[in-house]
Parts: C-alpha cells; structure tokens; sequence
C-alpha cells in the first residue's frame, strides 16, 4: 500500500480480495474427496446396519468438507472479463504515472501514441508468482511485466515497472530515455528464458512448460521485444510464453496475445527513427540497417 492506504493503481481492497481469489487454486485432495464421497455413502445404504449408517455417514460427511473448501474459491471467483478489465484500468492508470516519473510534463507536445507493452515478468522481489491457465480460457497472471513508451520530438522516453496484480502496486520501477540517433536496433525474437528456481511457483513451472537444469529453470518459447542503443543499453520486454505448442498459447496482459502490439510497436518506432534519423544520415555504416 502507498500512502494512505492506496495502492498504485487505485485498486480497492474488494477488488484485491478477489484478484487473490482468481488465483486460488482448490486442492486437488478436495475433489479426490469429493469423487469418493458418492461410493462410501452410497455404499452405506441399503442394507440397514449400523456399521452402514456409519458408513453412509462418513460419506455425507466428506463429501460436505469437500464442498466447504470447493465452493467458496469458484462461486465468488471473478470472471477472467472483469480481470481483464481490471488490468486494463489500471494499464490506463500506469499510462499517467509514465508522464509523472519520466517528467514529461510541459515538455512539449507527443510526437505519437504511447506504446504500452506488457507480459509476464519473473523474479520479482516481494511479489507472489501466480497464473492461471484454464483449458478452455486464455491464461492470465501476476506479476505484469508494463513498459511504456513515449514519444517526444527528440527522445523515447520510457517507463517499466512489474504490476503486482495482488496487492494492485507498481514494483521495481525505473525510467529511461533514449535519443532517437542513439537507437541502432529494435526487433522481437523468441529465446529459452533461464531463470532461478525460486522465481516461478512450482505450479507456474508445470504451466509455463519450465524445465529444471544445474539448478536453474528454464522456459521455452519466449517473445522478447528488445530496444538497443549505440552505447550498448537496452531495455527487454517478454510479451508473451507459449504454453501449448498445439494451440499456440500465449500469454500477455488480460491474456491475449500481444505480439500483435508488439509489431505495432516496432512499426511505428521504426517510422520515427525514419523522420529523425534519415535526413541527418550520412554514413551508411550507422547501424541503421537493421531497422529496416
């Protein structure tokens, strides 16, 4: 929480509870307990024993404990629209905290749309690795990988932080800024992400397809977006994980996936190192041919 109880996003403690509650997964041994709860009661019945009644008994009995620990988490669970609705206020929220922390006020006008790129991001320090991948359903997680680009007549300015869905704050945040002649390379590419073991749940390993090797965790199939300067800084964005190479799932905010974003991104970047950096080029060793 922030000061006086706020959180970053604005995020009310309802809705924070019921974040956590999306996330809550029920135990496998209660619907173990619920599948053998039928056959004992059932057996019990019928032949007029005590032993029978103690049986069918014991049966009702599990089968109510199982209910008790099942239906709170799905009756009251949010559905993955409002989630998304959620992430979404809140990327609009993150959009005027980037023009607070990179001072962009009075500093002149855009020279585009804001770009705003965001998928999962691991290893974050105080913040709870969590997704969750219905069958039937896009994945959602937390935390929320948000980087934001502003455009400005001579510089890109950008902004990141982790969005910590469960407690509704901005972690780890940091700003940039990056001239437009400086830039040598903008590009999204797929790579194996190696991680430590202590940065994903065990639950999100099985998910995201994670293998474990000398001790570190590695996840395939990564779309990383990556901006490049001249003086060899850089700033990487993972937009989106497959998690079913069938289905070609990914993951990015409010689940959907965002590679599409991405490569508007890449776009519109690559026109405005065009109109910035064309009519000064002189040297056609500048570095420039990888953005076209």
């Amino acid at each position: 929480m922030t000061a006086l109880g706020m959180t970053t996003t604005g995020a009310t403690r309802r809705e924070l509870k019921a974040v956590k509650r999306f996330f809550n997964r029920v135990p496998k041994w209660a619907f173990v307990a619920l599948a053998a709860a039928a056959p004992v009661a059932v057996g019990g019945l019928g032949s007029g024993t005590d032993a029978a009644a103690a049986f069918a008994a014991a049966g009702a009995g599990l089968a109510v404990v199982a209910m008790l620990r099942i239906l709170p988490v799905l009756a009251r669970r949010p559905s993955g629209r409002q989630m998304d609705e959620w992430l979404n206020r809140d990327l609009t929220r993150l959009r005027e905290r980037a023009v607070v922390k990179c001072g962009l006020e009075g500093l002149g006008e855009a020279t585009a749309e804001p770009v705003v790129l965001s998928g999962p991001v691991f290893g974050v320090e105080g913040a709870d690795f969590a997704v969750r991948a219905p069958r039937r359903d896009i994945a959602r997680f937390t935390p929320v990988g948000v980087t934001i680009l502003n455009f400005r007549e001579h510089q890109i300015f950008a902004y990141q932080c982790a969005l910590d869905r469960l407690t509704g704050n901005a972690l780890d945040e940091t700003t940039d800024e990056y001239f437009y002649r400086d830039v040598v390379s903008v590009s999204t590419r797929t790579e194996t992400l190696t991680l430590g073991k202590r940065d994903l749940t065990r639950f999100g390993r099985k998910v995201l397809n994670a293998k474990s090797r000398g001790g570190k965790v590695q996840v395939p199939g990564a779309e990383v977006f990556t901006l490049t300067t001249s003086g060899g800084t850089s700033i990487s964005v993972v937009i989106g994980v497959v998690l079913d190479r069938l289905k070609q799932l990914a993951i990015g905010a409010g689940g959907d996936v965002h590679v599409d974003a991405a490569e508007r991104a890449l776009a519109g970047i690559r026109q405005m190192l065009r109109e910035k950096k064309i009519p000064q080029r002189s040297d056609p060793s500048d570095g420039l041919g990888d953005l076209y």
